[in-house]
């Protein structure tokens, strides 16, 4: 099992685009997915998108509103 501690991990580019975050799952992990933690500021407008072929991609809003 790994463990990692979100507030100790890098903020880095996160796909194509600007969006910033965390990897809290990686493909290297070879669990079949990814995960992430991503920070918005309202107003902002995201698009979330898998941009690696053949995995899932999680994403997760902690506060805010979210619509589809």
């Amino acid at each position: 099992m790994k463990v990692r501690i979100a507030n100790e991990l890098p903020i880095v580019p996160l796909g194509s685009g600007n969006l910033m975050g965390k990897v809290l799952v990686s493909l290297e992990d070879n669990v079949g997915f990814s995960m992430y933690e991503f920070h918005a500021k309202p107003g902002d407008e995201v698009t979330l998108a898998a941009f690696h072929p053949n995995h899932n991609h999680i994403y997760y809003c902690t506060e805010g509103m979210w619509s589809c």
